[in-house]
């Protein structure tokens, strides 16, 4: 069943590697935010702008009405995710799941900083998406199924959903 799995976390979390990874190994499309901006002429340290964000919803729903199951990378950690949700489910998208990778915030920044200067987020604008994450932490009140966290390497550290889908989850996770 096609779904649409939404990568969030600070910049420099290893959202990208993890969700290529992700993509890859199930055969999932895979959209990442920053090679729409920079298609659109924007560098990773400025927002989105709205021809961004309709250019990947109108590709991500295209895909999913494909039966296609959508990885979408990008930070998500502010209102637009909510805004997202509300857009996919208005269009028809059944299955949401959330995919935060937690990464302590120094280690975070340390890789931003060795990115190469175009690739580079500001400190103000890290900062910003810090605080972002603090007041509005990813949940299933969202409108996310499910909430898979990754620890920066990967691995599964949590799963959060609904009480009535944890039997389903856990039923499939031991067989």
């Amino acid at each position: 069943m096609a779904k649409l799995m939404v990568g969030m976390g600070l910049p420099g979390s290893g959202k990208s590697t993890n969700l290529t990874k992700l993509a890859q190994k199930y055969a999932y499309e895979y959209i990442s935010f920053d090679t729409v901006r920079e298609a659109f002429g924007l560098s990773r340290a400025e927002s989105s702008t709205p021809e961004v964000f309709e250019h990947i919803g109108s590709h991500m729903l295209e895909l999913y009405r494909r039966g296609k199951t959508v990885v979408l990378d990008g930070t998500f950690l502010n209102g637009y995710r909510r805004e997202l949700i509300a857009f996919a489910r208005a269009n028809g998208v059944k299955r949401i799941q959330g995919i935060f990778v937690d990464t302590p915030e120094e280690h975070a920044w340390e890789r931003v900083q060795a990115r190469s200067a175009e690739e580079k987020t500001t400190r103000k604008l890290f900062d910003g998406r810090v605080r972002h994450l603090k007041e509005f932490p990813p949940q299933i009140s969202d409108g996310f199924d499910s909430i898979f966290v990754l620890n920066e390497v990967g691995e599964l550290v949590k799963a959060k959903m609904p009480r009535e889908r944890e039997r389903e989850f856990n039923s499939r996770r031991l067989s």
